[in-house]
């Protein structure tokens, strides 16, 4: 993994390209582009841009969730990464309201 090695920008590039190239393929509101934007999310926020990777973030959460339901882990995992921006962002109290309730939907799963 790209971003793992520290390799931000490279990380940055791929996961822009990874997003276009399924936004071109599949549409907007395919899962598979609503989660390359998730990814995309990740990359963003270790770059120091948390307003940005959020956005991401709640636009895919909102598609997820309307295309694979409340439980799915796709949605969850988009969640937690909204939480992290959202602790990123200084908002901690609505972080952790956030992380609390993907947790209960997990145990639901």
């Amino acid at each position: 993994d790209v971003r793992e090695s520290d390799d931000l920008r490279r990380a940055w590039t791929l996961a822009v390209q990874t997003a276009d190239r399924y936004r071109a393929r599949l549409g907007p509101s395919h899962p598979y582009t609503l989660y390359a934007r998730t990814n995309l999310s990740i990359v963003l926020r270790l770059l120091g841009r948390p307003d940005e990777a959020h956005l991401h973030n709640v636009e895919a959460r909102a598609g997820l969730e309307s295309a694979l339901g409340l439980t799915h882990m796709m949605v969850l995992t988009c969640r937690i990464n909204a939480a992290s921006d959202l602790s990123a962002l200084g908002e901690h109290e609505r972080a952790y309201e956030l992380d609390a309730e993907t947790l209960r939907r997990s145990r639901d799963t």
